[in-house]
């Protein structure tokens, strides 16, 4: 601008020759004035204009930022929820969404689609959620979701029944949180429904399984312990609620699953336990039976619970049903079986107050029945619990004898037709510290049905030997001496039999043709494949197998054939009665005649007579055996009876 005005000045002047005049000087500065003032304007307009260009820029920055945070912010929720779409498919959970203000439910597609539904076949009410769930799980529903909204729990969740399309009910899991303002007032409650029925059938499953005998399902034992703890308590508060219980056991099972195998007694034990549910069904004008209260506790052991019974008889009508539906023969495959049983009784009579005393009870009164033969019923009485104290009693001392050895052996002697000394038999007897001397007639039964027998048995066996080997060597007429010893079946069949005995012949010097193992007929054919086993590799060490009380078992000939036996031992009844009895006296010459046939020698026990000796004798017994040679007698007077005996020959001979 100021060069403008020096452009105008010198035109002016070119004009207006000489100085200029005042007038034209003060419209010089007039111009020169208004030309700076209008510089000075024109500059404050272009600074601003400078100004009010950089705060737009910044302004225009300032809202690029924003917009790029809002585009960020809604492409987040839009994967935010993407991924909550994702997951929510992937969880197959049904969602739901309930507005307290106006009652309307939202009801996802898939929250429908569990229940069988279209997305339009279900509207968006309460009801069409709670009208559908189980009438007995709605209370409990309906209390947690109160309870929720009034912030008792801080949130929902629960297990319920809800209806299906197809009328069936499915089990769910009901998950959820109440949404409050600022001044805590709940607006909406929101969550999600799980279909868990599969994991509540597996979870019935295992219940089912932890309660139920997995081959023929029965209850079991803590089912029938449950179902009997109910019954106890129905008759506490009333004793007209009577009830029974019935322990079933089969007789000769065992026998049955030895010898056809495991296979054909489990398939046994399923049809008898169809047979007590059907049994206990035919029986409801007796006794109230639910499917429940038929159990199978172990092995062959079945249980049936009876209630409201009118009398402790009704118990024994029952029995009756239970014998008659065991008595029809059992068609398994290729075998026709008959598993008859005993059955044990106690009633409510007793006074109980535990379950496990019932069982007790019921479980004496079946050993008795056991012992008193075979399809038997016994009702437990108090006798018969003693009975089992002294007997749980003399086991317990028993095996505290075993541990001690407080045994000692008697010996009975063995002669030879002539009268010779032959062997003598090892026959145990119980020190017993405050009864004395106790008889093998007291203790062997039970060391038997309790497994002690095994123990026992070794420790006759080594005490039998170690004293017949020590007699050989010190006394010269007892130099060929032999030693018989009653094996017992549990033992015969004893995997370690065999290795036992050949170690205790190592560890005593006896030789194994100086020792006798003896096991009776009925345990030789209890386990018949198993004992010729076992008999051949005994006989194949040189020890010598006698089959003892023969003629009381049911072994057949071709069984009898096929065991390497070395000698029959007749038993004591046929000898007591052969004298006046001819029926008597043709089975012990049959047995003679038979064993003489097979290359067996014979032993006839019992001889108590010289009438009986001779008789033997005659018919070609070979050793005999009884009170007429001497009774069984502690190891020292053996060696005075070798001493003072001038033979015993003459015990044979004279008649």
């Amino acid at each position: 601008m100021p060069n403008l005005h020096r452009l105008l000045e010198r035109q002016l002047r070119k004009h207006v020759r000489g100085e200029p005049g005042p007038e034209l000087q003060r419209l010089l500065q007039a111009v020169s004035e208004a030309y700076e003032q209008q510089d000075q304007e024109r500059q404050f307009v272009g600074r601003a204009m400078e100004l009010s260009s950089h705060e737009l820029l910044e302004h225009n920055r300032a809202l690029a930022a924003a917009q790029e945070r809002l585009l960020a912010e809604v492409e987040q929720r839009k994967r935010t929820e993407y991924r909550y779409s994702l997951a929510a498919q992937g969880a197959n959970d049904g969602l739901w969404d309930w507005d307290l203000e106006t009652g309307g439910v939202y009801y996802s597609p898939r929250w429908k689609a569990m229940l069988g539904y279209d997305d339009a076949e279900i509207g968006d009410g309460l009801a069409e959620w709670l009208d559908r769930v189980h009438p007995d799980d709605l209370p409990r529903l309906r209390a947690d979701i109160d309870a929720h909204l009034r912030r008792e729990n801080q949130n929902l969740s629960l297990e319920f029944r809800i209806r299906h399309r197809d009328g069936q009910y499915r089990w769910v899991l009901c998950r959820g949180i109440a949404v409050k303002d600022p001044e805590r007032a709940t607006l909406r409650a929101a969550g999600s429904l799980t279909n868990i029925s599969d994991r509540k059938l597996a979870e019935e499953q295992l219940r089912f399984e932890a309660m139920h005998d997995s081959l023929t399902g029965l209850a079991n034992r803590s089912l029938l312990t449950d179902r009997l703890t109910h019954s106890l308590a129905r008759n506490g508060r009333d004793p007209a609620n009577r009830f029974a219980l019935l322990f079933i056991d089969l007789d000769e099972f065992k026998v049955i699953n030895d010898s056809l195998g495991h296979q054909v007694g489990d398939k046994l034990l399923i049809e008898v336990a169809r047979r007590l549910s059907a049994c206990a069904r035919k029986v409801d004008t007796i006794a109230r039976i639910p499917g429940d209260h038929v159990a199978r506790i172990g092995g062959d052991e079945f249980v049936m619970l009876l209630e409201d019974l009118a009398s402790p008889e009704d118990a024994l009508r029952v029995a009756e049903r239970v014998h008659s539906a065991l008595s029809e023969p059992f068609s398994l495959g290729a075998h026709d079986l008959v598993a008859r049983g005993s059955v044990g009784i106690a009633t409510s009579d007793g006074g109980y107050t535990r379950p496990e005393d019932v069982l007790r009870d019921a479980d004496t009164a079946l050993y008795q029945a056991k012992q008193s033969g075979k399809s038997c019923t016994c009702i437990f009485d108090p006798q018969m619990h003693q009975r089992a104290m002294a007997r749980w009693s003399t086991e317990m001392e028993l095996r505290r004898a075993i541990e001690r050895d407080d045994f000692e052996l008697h010996y009975q002697p063995i002669v030879n037709g002539a009268g010779r000394l032959e062997a003598l038999e090892a026959l145990v007897r119980w020190r017993h510290p405050t009864r004395g001397q106790v008889m093998p007639d007291a203790f062997i039964s039970i060391a038997e049905e309790t497994g002690l027998i095994v123990p026992l048995g070794k420790l006759v066996l080594a005490s039998a030997c170690r004293q017949v080997r020590r007699w050989q060597l010190e006394i010269p007429s007892l130099a060929h001496i032999a030693v018989g010893v009653n094996v017992s079946h549990r033992q015969f069949v004893s995997p370690a039999i065999v290795d036992d005995v050949e170690r205790i012949l190592e560890e005593t010097g006896l030789g194994p043709q100086s020792l006798r193992l003896e096991v009776t007929e009925t345990a030789a054919m209890q386990s018949a494949v198993k004992t010729i086993e076992t008999m051949a590799r005994l006989r194949a060490m040189g020890v010598l197998i006698h089959m003892d009380d023969f003629g009381t078992g049911y072994s057949s000939l071709s069984q009898l054939q096929r065991m390497p036996l070395d000698a029959l031992k007749i038993d004591r009844e046929f000898v007591k009665e052969m004298n006046h009895d001819e029926t008597s006296r043709s089975i012990v010459d049959s047995i003679i005649a038979l064993a003489h046939t097979m290359s067996l020698r014979v032993i006839a026990e019992g001889v108590e007579t010289v009438e009986q000796a001779a008789r033997l004798a005659g018919a070609g017994c070979d050793y005999l055996q009884g009170y007429h040679f001497g009774r069984p007698m502690p190891a020292a007077e053996v060696a005075l009876l070798v001493e003072r005996r001038e033979g015993l020959g003459a015990r044979v001979r004279a008649v």
